[in-house]
């Protein structure tokens, strides 16, 4: 999985979001559900003044789905806001990925929180059978990836380019299902737009 932030000088931007998927995997989980189609429309936030884009594609055996969700930086910060809040407010929302877009003084921020101590399957009662260990091999070599690039990195959680203007951070997507790991945040701050910049406020 990957989500990138790309923003212009004009404060134009476009978040993509790329989800690859085993597509032996996902073929067992349809026929148990059909109806289990996560790469459609509907999964994804709208709001007034973004445009949307969806690509649907397999390669090396994985479906991925690409998204391009594009518009100004405050559009998608509201589109994404709106979003949270309908998701803290659905049921089994604790433990969920959030991701956050919005002004901080003089620039913006973009962050996103995996509360990974709370979203590794709980631990078999006794007798039970216990998958993470089928899970984690499952998961191997597999990572989530986020990045922001933008006219200027003003400060970031991540690693930052030698240009400065790009920021991200990446970890193995097995830890998202191993118990006792600690809350990851990946957060960036940047410059949205020419004058800010340059410092033209």
């Amino acid at each position: 999985m990957r989500q990138d932030l790309t923003v212009a000088e004009d404060g134009s931007a476009t978040l993509a979001i790329e989800i690859s998927v085993d597509a032996a995997m996902l073929a067992l989980a349809n026929q148990s559900n059909p109806s289990n189609d996560f790469c459609n429309s509907s999964t994804f936030p709208e709001a007034e003044g973004v445009s949307t884009s969806m690509t649907k594609s397999t390669e090396r055996g994985d479906f991925i789905c690409t998204v391009a969700m594009t518009g100004t930086v405050d559009a998608l910060g509201s589109m994404w806001a709106s979003a949270a809040e309908k998701a803290a407010q659905a049921p089994g929302a604790v433990g969920q990925m959030t991701m956050a877009l919005f002004e901080e003084g003089d620039y913006h921020r973009f962050e996103m929180t995996w509360p990974l101590s709370t979203m590794a399957p709980e631990k078999p009662a006794s007798g039970g059978i216990d998958t993470s260990g089928m899970m984690t091999a499952m998961f191997a070599g597999r990572s989530i990836s986020m990045g922001v690039t933008a006219p200027k990195i003003i400060e970031t959680s991540g690693d930052l380019s030698a240009d400065g203007r790009s920021a991200s951070y990446s970890f193995p997507l097995a830890m998202a299902i191993q118990r006792g790991q600690p809350d990851l945040k990946f957060y960036a701050v940047f410059a949205a737009g020419r004058a800010k910049l340059f410092g033209i406020f």
